[in-house]
């Protein structure tokens, strides 16, 4: 059998994959391999991240609560990953700017969670926040009784 000399797999006429395929078949080279162990942990290790940061969506920014009194909120991180929500503009005459209206806004198994302020009730209930596209789902917890409310951001 024909034993190359060792030059030749170092050359740049090999590395470029120009041997012709007669050739390098007669010469019973191995094939390229594509996905070593190194690139297989550096693509598994970027498909982790992306789905990790997708799953972390930042809720901050400032969103319109709708209905007539035209209140817009804007989150923003407090502290260390924990975010809140301020009353920056409204319609309603009673409407305190500058207002907490959310808080303790943190990342809990993959969903946002904090508390609401309900003012008609005067006390704070626990709620989900989920950021989707340009809105926000704010779902509000009350015992077994849930309701969600949309939020629109910009």
């Amino acid at each position: 059998m024909f034993n190359p000399p060792s030059n030749l797999f170092n050359s740049p006429f090999f590395s470029l994959g120009c041997l012709p395929n007669h050739l390098s078949f007669a010469l019973d080279l191995e094939p390229i391999k594509l996905f070593t162990m190194k690139n297989l942990l550096a693509l598994v290790s970027i498909l982790f991240l992306t789905i990790s940061m997708n799953a972390q969506e930042p809720i901050a920014g400032i969103y319109n609560m709708g209905g007539k009194d035209n209140t817009q909120i804007e989150i923003a991180e407090a502290s260390d990953g924990i975010y809140e929500g301020k009353i920056i503009a409204s319609d309603n005459t009673d409407a305190k700017i500058g207002a907490t209206l959310l808080k303790d806004i943190k990342l809990v198994d993959g969903e946002w969670r904090g508390k609401l302020f309900a003012a008609k009730k005067r006390k704070w209930m626990d709620t989900v926040l989920k950021a989707e596209e340009n809105q926000l789902l704010v779902t509000v917890n009350a015992g077994i009784m849930s309701k969600t409310f949309k939020w629109t951001k910009g």
